[in-house]
């Protein structure tokens, strides 16, 4: 006598089975709430404008502290690149290394866009 195998539409398999992950949808709230609330202040002064009310402030900590971030990075990153790509005398090989780094990353990223 066999035993039936379920069918792969069941609940009970575990490659039909979703996964629940509620600690990984609290992160993402908890990583998006501080700039949705920036982006409704916003908001909230664009309509103060349009009421009349004169010179209105919003209060955007999350926006700044990314802006600041993206700033550091790209001094970092122009302190660790940009450097050494302007640097004189001018030396073909860490540009050619550069370029090669760049394409290479960016057709990693470019695979998975691709339909077969």
């Amino acid at each position: 006598m066999r035993h039936a195998r379920p069918s792969p539409t069941t609940p009970d398999d575990p490659l039909v089975r979703p996964r629940r992950r509620p600690w990984l949808v609290l992160l993402l709230i908890l990583a998006v709430a501080p700039f949705s609330i920036d982006l409704f202040n916003l908001l909230r002064v664009n309509w103060d404008l349009y009421r009349g009310v004169q010179y209105p402030h919003a209060a955007t900590p999350a926006l700044d502290w990314l802006g600041v971030a993206m700033s550091e990075l790209r001094h970092l990153a122009w302190s660790l690149v940009g450097r050494r790509l302007h640097d004189e005398p001018w030396r073909p090989l860490p540009t050619i290394v550069f370029a090669i780094g760049w394409a290479f990353a960016a057709g990693l990223l470019l695979r998975g866009s691709i339909r077969r």
